[in-house]
Parts: structure tokens; C-alpha cells; sequence
């Protein structure tokens, strides 16, 4: 049985500039890795540990654009290069991207000035990353993890 449990961050940090004419970006976002949380703690020290994300060494993730391409819709492929415990590798993945002018609504829901969201999820195999998956934890964690993200956005300050 594999681990599909997720993991909750609490500090990202970056940029998304968004052209809804030119129907085109970028983005440069920053995990504070020490920040992950999976709620139970004695997973979180493994997590953090040098096999695993040694967050000592490695403190941050990062995922920056290359190139995001309009589908249709709200549909957007981006590529860009994702680093993880040092190792950077290119990923490509299918975002959902809705942007909102500023109005009442998003005022309400308190925003300052436009919105954007950013929808995305690819996956990641540990190994890729010189993440070790230790004997005692083989076929209990999986070899590959989603990544997903659901980021906002605004213009305003």
C-alpha cells in the first residue's frame, strides 16, 4: 500500500504576471520547504531529514515559467523548470488559469485591484530529485508524488 497522503504549505512566495489580451505570462514561485506540513509531525522530521528534502541544505522549492501557451478557455500548457532539493528538471503540465477584473466581488472577497488563479498539478518521481526512499519505507511511500497548486494572485497592494 502507498502513502496518498498530502502535504500542506504555508509559505509561498513569487510572482505571476498574466496579459489577458496577449493570452500569455509567467511566474516565479518559492516553497519555503522548512513550511510543509503533513500533519503528523514525526513524518514531518523524516520529510525534512538529508535522505528525504534536507531542508537544512535545500530550504526552498522553486517552479519558474519558460513558456506558457494559450489552449482554449481558461486552458494554458506551461512549462518551466522545477528545483527540488538541488536537482532542476523541466515539467510540463496543463494549468487552469482565470483571471478577474477588479470589482465588488472580488473587493468582497478581499482582493486589492485584479485576480489571477493559477490551477496546476504535475507529477515528480523522488528518485529524479535524489529523494531516497528508505528500505523500511519501500512500497509504503510512493515513488512518485503529485504536485499540485492552486495559487492567487491580485495587483494591488
Amino acid at each position: 500500500r502507498r502513502s496518498s497522503s498530502s502535504s500542506l504549505v504555508t509559505a509561498v512566495t513569487g510572482s505571476m504576471i498574466f496579459d489577458p489580451v496577449k493570452r500569455t505570462g509567467s511566474a516565479k514561485l518559492t516553497v519555503d520547504a522548512t513550511k510543509i506540513d503533513t500533519g503528523i509531525p514525526l513524518r514531518n522530521e523524516h520529510m525534512y531529514s538529508a535522505d528525504w528534502m534536507d531542508t537544512a541544505k535545500y530550504g526552498t522549492i522553486t517552479f519558474e515559467t519558460t513558456s506558457v501557451k494559450f489552449v482554449r478557455g481558461d486552458q494554458y500548457d506551461i512549462t518551466g523548470r522545477f528545483t527540488m532539493k538541488g536537482v532542476t528538471r523541466t515539467v510540463t503540465t496543463r494549468a487552469t488559469v482565470k483571471y478577474l477584473k477588479e470589482s465588488t466581488a472580488t473587493r468582497n472577497a478581499g482582493f486589492k485591484g485584479d485576480v489571477l488563479q493559477v490551477r496546476a498539478a504535475f507529477n515528480v518521481k523522488l528518485a529524479d530529485y535524489n529523494v531516497k526512499i528508505s528500505d523500511r519505507a519501500k512500497g509504503k511511500v510512493a515513488e512518485t508524488v503529485r504536485i499540485s497548486l492552486s495559487a492567487y494572485g491580485m495587483s494591488g497592494s
